[in-house]
């Protein structure tokens, strides 16, 4: 009985651990996943005259070109973290956990985000975006799905909503993984990123993740 309560005991220190290394590496993962779509983003303007992908194109979206470029069937688009039940996309490709930087809330003049309000216009020029502004970045859904069937998931943007895919240490941690610019990843918490909510004027702050004012 002794040692049955030893192993009890342990096993309750442990668990906690190994739950915590097993979320480590689900966030590592996503993050691997996202340096190979921006890989994907830089081939496709290096094709495209230095621009991104379209957000949306009939049956089509950013993910489905990228599928293309990087020769992929979509598992370098789901992350092992994300559990929110998911359509098939078109032509039956994996469901994504991604989604790219959107404009719909850069309703300010003058401001800027990689992609237009409209996901159908002409995306802009990767070189151009600067190096605090993300371009993809991971999306739960929580609730916020588009009704397109598009693409290699429901919702191809983000759309100015972090959703704390990953938990660090304890939950009011939770955060997500994006993928910059310049190609690096960061892992931002979800309160960080809300701080640019739709409907906030955040001013022109240099350090905004999601939009700028050249």
């Amino acid at each position: 009985m002794v040692v049955i309560g030893v192993i009890t005991l342990l096993l309750a220190l442990l668990l906690p651990t190994l739950s915590r290394v097993r979320e480590s590496g689900k966030a590592s993962a996503c993050a691997s996943n996202l340096r190979q779509i921006m890989l994907g983003m830089r081939l496709y303007a290096h094709e495209n005259e230095g621009r991104l992908p379209y957000q949306a194109v009939d049956f089509r979206d950013w993910s489905g070109a990228l599928a293309q470029v990087l020769k992929t069937r979509g598992a370098v688009f789901q992350c092992p973290a994300d559990e929110t039940p998911r359509r098939e996309g078109f032509e039956d490709l994996p469901p994504r956990s991604y989604g790219v930087n959107s404009g719909e809330f850069t309703y300010i003049a003058g401001y800027r985000t990689p992609w237009p309000k409209d996901r159908h216009e002409r995306p802009g020029h990767l070189h151009k975006v600067p190096v605090h502004v993300f371009v993809v970045g991971e999306n739960n859904g929580g609730g916020y799905v588009s009704g397109a069937f598009v693409g290699i998931a429901e919702a191809e943007s983000l759309g100015g909503a972090a959703w704390g895919v990953h938990y660090q240490r304890r939950p009011a941690a939770a955060g997500d993984n994006y993928v910059f610019s310049d190609g690096h990843v960061e892992f931002r918490s979800k309160r960080e990123v809300d701080r640019w909510p739709a409907d906030q004027d955040s001013g022109d702050s240099p350090q905004d993740p999601w939009k700028w004012k050249p």
